[in-house]
């Protein structure tokens, strides 16, 4: 009985990850904001040098941490690893869910594909993502900025610096006029 609620549960979750991202796909395509948050999310050259500098500061040959902008390095390729994931997940979920009208080796292959994206996952979101969302010092017990969207001026200093001064840099502007 109990593998019978798994099987159940394990399609409702999936069913709602697709419904999920096809409305992210809606937003991004549709939405003022949406285009805007997938423009800021795509790779830059600004990326590559703040990866080295970081990668300096962290091993002490940098002085100070780079001034990140809306979304770090870091960031950007959890989101777009999320992408890829979710694609793999989707598309092999959906084959050995209708397993029936596939040959053995396509079922095979979606099988192993399927759990090898699931593993990486787990360990994507039980290393990085815990890490930085919950664990990572002054966070504790999490990162309020995914229920309210907002970040301390503290923390936006610490981790986006170079928004927190383009950000100040527009308020005294407007402060100006």
């Amino acid at each position: 009985a109990i593998f019978i609620w798994r099987g159940i549960l394990h399609r409702i979750f999936g069913v709602v990850l697709l419904v999920s991202s096809a409305y992210h796909v809606f937003y991004i395509f549709f939405q003022r904001d949406g285009k805007s948050w997938v423009r800021d999310m795509m790779f830059t050259w600004k990326d590559l040098v703040d990866l080295g500098h970081n990668h300096a500061f962290l091993f002490g040959m940098a002085k100070e941490r780079p001034k990140f902008d809306r979304f770090t390095y870091a960031e950007k390729l959890e989101y777009w690893t999320l992408w890829i994931g979710n694609a793999i997940i989707g598309t092999t979920g959906i084959i050995l869910w209708g397993e029936s009208y596939w040959s053995k080796f396509v079922i095979d292959l979606s099988f192993l594909l399927h759990n090898m994206e699931a593993i990486m996952a787990l360990g994507a979101i039980s290393i990085w993502h815990l890490y930085t969302v919950h664990f990572k010092p002054g966070l504790f017990p999490m990162s309020w900025t995914w229920i309210d969207g907002k970040l301390s001026a503290h923390h936006m200093k610490e981790e986006h610096g170079a928004l927190y001064e383009k950000l100040m840099a527009e308020r005294h502007r407007g402060e100006g006029e």
